[in-house]
């Protein structure tokens, strides 16, 4: 094997310099560095080996990571797949108040009604009550704060309210039974309470209170203070 010791070679007319022959093995020894300051083209962008420190600038195109479709609703998983997040978002969702008080009969079972929306996300909420909205079936809690006032002292001998699902009692709470020896002024009823529904299916919220004498009343806001209460959300699984 001869060996040329030269320190430049220039093409000989033009401006091409071939090396080799089609078929030949162009050979760098170990420990020989290529320094490149111009340009190299048709060099194949290589496919494997490549350290993720030598990435040091650029952005990788999402369509080279991973398999499955990449969007703003999906995530890149551990194991190089693209997967729709499980769960969801806490609605529907909503809040209901009374803005003014409700005369109720004495000892009768009565529908709260609720004439302030504080918020009502995906609409779900009217004529006094919440509906599940179409394809929305799920778990959900709800809750409610019935304050009752008796409007005398020592008159109250009973009070209680209760969820009602698609027309018939679903939980209650009971107030204090004063029968034997009446009481109260002001009486505040609350629940919370975790169901499953269905589309469609509708919650509203009943009250009775009896008493002695007087007329029971839902209150309403006072001062901006939210007195009667209704509220509720989906629960994310």
């Amino acid at each position: 094997m001869s060996k040329i010791e030269v320190d430049q070679v220039d093409p000989q007319s033009g401006t091409n310099l071939t090396l080799g022959t089609s078929g030949d093995s162009i050979l760098i020894p170990s420990g020989v560095t290529l320094a490149n300051s111009g340009t190299m083209t048709g060099v194949p962008v290589p496919t494997t080996g490549i350290a993720a420190s030598a990435i040091s600038s650029g952005t990788i195109a999402t369509a080279r990571l991973g398999s499955g479709t990449a969007s703003s609703s999906t995530f890149l998983r551990g194991d190089q797949t693209y997967a729709t997040p499980a769960g969801g978002t806490n609605t529907p969702a909503f809040l209901v108040s009374k803005a003014s008080d409700q005369s109720v009969s004495n000892g009768t079972t009565t529908k709260v009604t609720f004439d302030n929306e504080v918020y009502d996300v995906g609409s779900c909420f009217a004529s006094n009550k919440f509906t599940v909205p179409s394809g929305e079936g799920g778990k959900y809690f709800l809750y409610y704060n019935i304050r009752i006032n008796a409007g005398a002292a020592s008159v109250v001998q009973y009070s209680f309210c209760c969820f009602q699902k698609n027309g018939s009692e679903l939980t209650r709470v009971e107030g204090l039974d004063f029968r034997n020896n009446n009481g109260g002024y002001s009486n505040l009823i609350t629940r919370s309470f975790a169901v499953p529904l269905t589309a469609g299916d509708y919650i509203e919220v009943f009250m009775d209170q009896a008493q002695s004498s007087g007329t029971p009343t839902v209150r309403g806001e006072g001062s901006g203070i939210l007195m009667s209460t209704f509220g509720g959300y989906k629960i994310i699984e």
